[in-house]
């Protein structure tokens, strides 16, 4: 019979694939060169020489990349992670058929194959196969079994060679048992019930051996009558057995063996998750192929999550630190390193450090800790993900210094927090006080301006924090126009932290803004001592303005008093507020004013103003 299909018809099963899968085959097809070269060539030959040092370099880089290779052996296949990586039909000299062939279902390449086991691994495979009795000890398993190679392993169906081969070479010439063996390989193929030997079968641990074993040790026919024998309840338990009655007894812990207990499991509770996490990553190399990453990985998730609803935060930065060494390399081969950094970045993940940030809030100390596991977990986080973690609560330290890491990696881009203050149909607070806050950090003027814009966001919240960093920053132009608007707000807590943010800027350009606010709200809004406070305030932003304003403030009023007002609560309270406006400006032209309005009013107005007068006076020459 022919070969149904060709080597050279054979389909490329590089094609198509891509990243690690792509590598594996372009190693699997060097792989299968070097083998079939060996049939051909003397081992010392240059070709050969050179196949092997390029073969061995392809395995020592995909076995540092992706760990163990772990194929799975089809008739005409090589089959990796669900994807064919290697193909060839060829019933003569195809590498699958002839590992097929011989039972091995699994091939397994692990990290640290060195030449020597390389060269006896191709020295197999590249030897013909036997016929007759010498099959028996040529067939690929058993060579492969007496080579007991230590970085390659094998998958094989028990039995399979032999239900081939049969027990000897009949009369005629042919294979004994020949007639039935092949029957018997594709039943064991297909997995057929009726001739595959299941073995015996685990028996439950209460079974009948089990039974029988107890009845020897304890005295009674049944086993439940044992029951109240053995738990009776007391300080000692009695244990009736054929040779008699033993006693077992105990004694009380001491207080100090109870606190050596308890201080051993505190500390394996701290260092148990990191030697956990150290157990498996040795057995993913030591059992290369059967154990990887992806087996143990989600513990880490369920670690993360227990470590954080017991406020362990120390155990939990051990746990990094831990995953952070593995992922610097040198401990580790590449695919393990890299598989401890995916788990670093899980745990690094916007809610996951948000977790961290809400167990630690209100305790000094976990605050502390958290700051240690947050410096293992920085180098991982980009700004994006830095930036929704300061959208959840925290105390002002924490947010600051995250704040100050995002900006050290975004520089002078505002892009980030601009989009961050974007009015959407449901405005995101969160983000947009994140965004202020790093702003606030930057500190530039082109960051001054954008959170001056924030005045006129729909919720307060966000209002009132742009008015309280706008007091504590540099002030630009824009931003003095919006503290003056913000002094209109319709919340209370807004413009009386816009008025907060004036008097620590003591910015003459504020002076008009408050001024206005003056005019308009001094006797609706504030009591008398406040006004004082504020008429005082302006008074020192811009003297020379606040003269001229007072000045025609007390004007207003007397001519309003000529009028036929005299007396009404709104004309004396001017008259007051203003005079006291004058003697806080105590320019030359305030001062004049108050000599001049002295000579009106009644006899209290005019005492009133005298004093004030002196109080002026006695400014000016401080200032002088």
């Amino acid at each position: 019979m022919g070969n149904p299909q060709s080597d050279g018809e054979t389909k490329d099963a590089r094609r198509g694939l891509q990243g690690p899968a792509r590598d594996v085959a372009q190693l699997l097809y060097n792989f299968a060169k070097t083998a079939r070269s060996f049939g051909f060539y003397a081992r010392d030959n240059a070709a050969i020489a050179s196949f092997i040092a390029e073969l061995e370099e392809g395995f020592s880089a995909v076995l540092d990349e992706v760990g163990a290779i772990r194929l799975v052996v089809g008739a005409d296949r090589f089959v990796w992670k669900g994807e064919d990586v290697y193909l060839n039909g060829d019933r003569e000299k195809g590498l699958p058929f002839r590992l097929f062939r011989d039972g091995i279902r699994g091939l397994v390449f692990k990290p640290g194959l060195e030449s020597k086991e390389l060269l006896e691994l191709l020295d197999v495979l590249s030897q013909r196969q036997s016929t007759g009795r010498s099959a028996e000890e040529d067939d690929v398993v058993t060579m492969l079994w007496k080579l007991s190679l230590n970085s390659v392993s094998y998958e094989a169906v028990e039995g399979f060679t032999h239900d081939l081969h049969g027990s000897g070479e009949s009369a005629d010439g042919g294979i004994e048992g020949g007639a039935e063996a092949l029957p018997r390989m594709m039943e064991r193929i297909s997995g057929r019930r009726e001739t595959l030997d299941r073995g015996q079968g685990a028996r439950s641990f209460a079974d009948d051996g089990s039974e029988s074993l107890l009845a020897d040790v304890v005295d009674g026919d049944e086993v439940g009558e044992t029951g109240s024998q053995i738990y009776g309840g007391g300080p000692h338990y009695p244990i009736h057995t054929r040779k008699g009655q033993v006693e077992l007894r105990y004694e009380a812990f001491t207080d100090e063996e109870l606190s050596s207990l308890k201080s051993e499991l505190d500390n394996e509770q701290v260092d148990g998750v990191p030697h956990l996490l150290d157990y498996c990553f040795e057995l993913c190399q030591s059992e290369a192929g059967f154990f990887e990453p992806d087996d143990f990985a989600p513990m880490v998730g369920a670690m993360r999550r227990y470590l954080l609803r017991q406020r362990d935060v120390e155990t939990y930065d051990r746990m990094l630190r831990y995953l952070r060494s593995v992922a610097e390399g040198g401990v580790y081969p590449t695919y393990l390193t890299r598989r401890a950094g995916e788990m670093l970045a899980e745990c690094g993940g916007g809610d996951s450090v948000a977790a961290l940030v809400a167990s630690v809030v209100g305790s000094e100390t976990n605050e502390e800790l958290a700051w240690d596991a947050l410096q293992v977990l920085l180098p991982d986080l980009d700004p994006v993900m830095v930036f929704d973690l300061l959208a959840h609560g925290m105390s002002e330290s924490m947010a600051g210094i995250l704040a100050a890491t995002i900006i050290r990696r975004t520089g002078s881009d505002l892009t980030m927090f601009e989009e961050g203050l974007i009015v959407d149909e449901e405005p995101h607070v969160p983000r947009a006080l994140a965004s202020l806050r790093c702003l606030a950090t930057l500190r530039t003027v082109a960051a001054v301006d954008v959170i001056a814009r924030a005045v006129g966001w729909p919720d307060p919240l966000v209002r009132l924090a742009a008015c309280r960093i706008m007091g504590r920053l540099p002030l630009s132009d824009e931003a003095a126009e919006s503290l003056g608007s913000a002094l209109l707000d319709t919340e209370e807590d807004v413009w009386r932290e816009a008025m907060k943010s004036i008097h620590r800027q003591g910015d003459e350009r504020l002076a008009p803004a408050l001024l206005d606010w003056i005019g308009r709200h001094a006797f609706n809004k504030l009591d008398a001592d406040g006004r004082v406070e504020l008429v005082a305030l302006a008074a020192e932003l811009d003297p020379d303005i606040a003269t001229a304003w007072f000045s025609d403030r007390i004007q207003m009023s007397l001519v309003a008093k000529m009028g036929g007002l005299v007396g009404t609560p709104e004309v004396i309270e001017w008259n007051y507020l203003s005079s006291i406006g004058l003697s806080h400006c105590a320019t030359d032209d305030a001062i004049l004013k108050l000599r001049d309005i002295r000579k009106k009013g009644d006899e209290s107005f005019r005492q009133h103003v005298g004093r004030l007068v002196a109080q002026a006076r006695r400014r000016k020459a401080e200032r002088a």
